[in-house]
């Protein structure tokens, strides 16, 4: 029997799972990463399409596919003026469990949620107390507060959860520091505030490459389920390019200029 459990973070990494740039160029690139669940097994291979303008990330189409091959879950991040709370969507093929949330004007959120295909969809307008971020925004959350959370500060925020059509209040602070692949790193936790609720909902690590500022390692639940309808716990991590890093510029034809990008740093 199939069951959903309750998904406070569930969304807040799958967008983000990629790896290796492929074929980079100033506009557009494709990533791909395996998610791995505790003994290393792969539970699904993430592709994902990232379309840039001007340095900045515009959107995000994923893919995840199981090891047999098929596409079992979709979504859609679209990144505008509130890039804390980008439009997402989130669908899982097998069920049709679907999830939206969007900013409004005014600085409210809409999120609609759907339990199963042919079911009916939920919505509702929140109005949140603290700063509202949603799944595929809480990266941007960390960079926008980066200097506070090294110097040891905590960020409150008002962490979107479609599912629940309601939002929980979370927190962001620095954990620890260290070294990946021979490169300083420094690890946030995304966690409830609330101790019942965290020791229900668990809590999700961001390991970041401190020189470019690119996820370097991620460990937590994802809105990705198993096949009793209970959230994935994965650990995905990177070496070379990391999700966050600016893809780089195609070399221009002979004959022609262009500056050089700069390097991308930690904000």
């Amino acid at each position: 029997m199939r069951r959903r459990t309750f998904t406070v973070v569930g969304a807040v990494l799958c967008w983000m799972a990629a790896t290796a740039v492929a074929s980079p160029s100033a506009g557009q690139r494709t990533t791909v990463a395996s998610a791995r669940v505790k003994g290393g097994k792969v539970a699904y291979v993430q592709k994902a399409h990232e379309r840039w303008r001007d340095g900045r990330i515009i959107s995000i189409e994923t893919e995840f596919v199981d090891p047999a091959g098929q596409t079992i879950a979709r979504r859609s991040v679209h990144f505008g003026d509130t890039p804390l709370v980008p439009t997402e969507t989130y669908e899982d093929l097998r069920t049709g469990y679907r999830t939206e949330s969007r900013s409004l004007a005014g600085g409210a959120v809409e999120i609609k949620a759907r339990k199963a295909k042919d079911e009916y969809t939920d919505r509702k307008v929140l109005r949140c107390k603290y700063q509202a971020v949603n799944a595929a925004g809480v990266v941007e959350a960390i960079r926008t507060h980066w200097a506070k959370l090294i110097a040891g500060g905590r960020i409150d925020i008002s962490l979107i959860v479609p599912q629940r059509l309601d939002w929980y209040h979370f927190r962001l602070r620095k954990t620890a520091t260290g070294r990946r692949s021979g490169k300083a790193t420094t690890t946030f936790v995304l966690e409830p505030d609330n101790g019942l609720l965290r020791a229900i909902a668990g809590q999700l690590y961001f390991e970041f490459d401190d020189e470019t500022g690119g996820l370097a390692r991620y460990r937590g639940q994802v809105d990705v389920h198993d096949e009793d309808g209970d959230p994935l716990q994965i650990d995905i991590a990177w070496s070379g390019a990391m999700p966050g890093a600016k893809p780089v510029v195609a070399a221009p034809p002979a004959g022609t200029s262009a500056g050089t990008p700069a390097e991308p740093k930690a904000p």
